[in-house]
């Protein structure tokens, strides 16, 4: 029988392949890497970038920093291949957990499998649809394009699949340290990108857990935990360095940095006369991530979710939604 680590490594490996093989050699503006001088310049020299600052990434860009090859640049272009190719390898984790778990819906992915077909067959076709459709995933132009860039949205990929096949795993004999994990988690993840938010509507859906007071105190201080994260900024603001935003040695200046105030009013402030423009490229620009007929894929697999676990369905598509 394929395990699921034989999955996770052939998936993640295959996508890191092709991502170091793709990599920009350094800075670059291709791919809408604006951001890409700005998160680099920081790093390099131990600063704080714009907000929100950011701080979950400078931990690991500081990581990879230390890397003996290539200008720094380069080293945190790897640091989007290996979290978009580990994002790839647990996407893939998420899709075999449903489709082995859920009966109904496994016998609907397979093709309506005979009673009679052995199993380990039909476990190495959930495991061939898992490794397609992340794959899938892994290859599609935007997601590929910001795996090779020095950019943050590789890691938050990463956080959200982590994320999602966690809340998938709660069960009542681990979710006593589980769910607490998930809150440290989540925490921890708004110190990269504060979009993170948006999937909470599908963690809530598939979230079975049972919500005694200690598991609501205990999920709440590991949240605060992750959350601390943010507690490196004043510390490296204190350095002076050439890049520093805000100076956030201070409450209220740390506070214009993390809320993000100088976007605030850009905020949904779009001109009426350009909203269709704007719903033309999106529309555009999900059918260039989903390569369209994957688009279409995407419909009939949400169908089909809804008449075999609504709960999934409906936290995906309210979080699609929102994003």
């Amino acid at each position: 029988m394929a395990k699921p680590r034989f999955l996770f490594l052939f998936t993640g490996t295959l996508a890191l392949f092709v991502y170091v093989a793709t990599l920009a050699p350094t800075i670059t503006w291709r791919n809408d890497g604006v951001d890409s001088g700005d998160l680099a310049a920081a790093v390099a020299v131990g600063g704080v970038p714009h907000p929100p600052g950011y701080p979950t990434y400078l931990i690991l860009g500081e990581v990879f920093k230390l890397l003996p090859f290539g200008d720094v640049a380069y080293r945190l272009n790897l640091l989007s291949a290996a979290c978009a190719a580990l994002a790839v390898a647990t996407m893939a984790l998420v899709i075999r957990h449903i489709l082995s778990t859920t009966e109904s819906i496994a016998e609907a992915a397979l093709d309506q499998v005979k009673k009679s077909e052995d199993t380990d067959r039909t476990h190495s076709r959930i495991w061939l649809y898992a490794a397609s459709a992340s794959l899938m995933l892994a290859f599609s132009s935007t997601f590929w394009s910001q795996a090779v860039i020095t950019e943050v949205y590789a890691l938050n990929a990463l956080l959200v699949a982590t994320s999602i096949y966690g809340a998938l795993r709660v069960q009542p004999a681990n979710e006593r340290w589980l769910v607490p994990v998930l809150a440290g988690l989540l925490g921890l993840s708004l110190g990269n990108h504060l979009s993170i938010l948006l999937i909470l509507p599908m963690l809530i859906w598939i979230l079975r857990a049972r919500w005694r007071w200690q598991l609501v105190v205990a999920s709440s201080l590991a949240f605060c935990v992750g959350l601390c994260v943010y507690a490196i900024i004043p510390i490296r603001a204190a350095t002076s360095a050439p890049i520093n935003w805000g100076v956030a040695t201070t409450l209220p200046s740390l506070w214009w940095l993390v809320s993000a105030e100088p976007y605030q009013p850009l905020f949904m402030a779009l001109p009426w006369k350009f909203v269709p423009v704007r719903i033309a490229a999106e529309l555009r620009l999900l059918g260039e991530a989903f390569m369209g007929w994957g688009f279409l894929l995407g419909l009939l697999g949400l169908y089909s979710l809804r008449r075999h676990n609504r709960r999934l369905a409906y936290g995906s598509l309210t979080s699609f939604l929102l994003i």
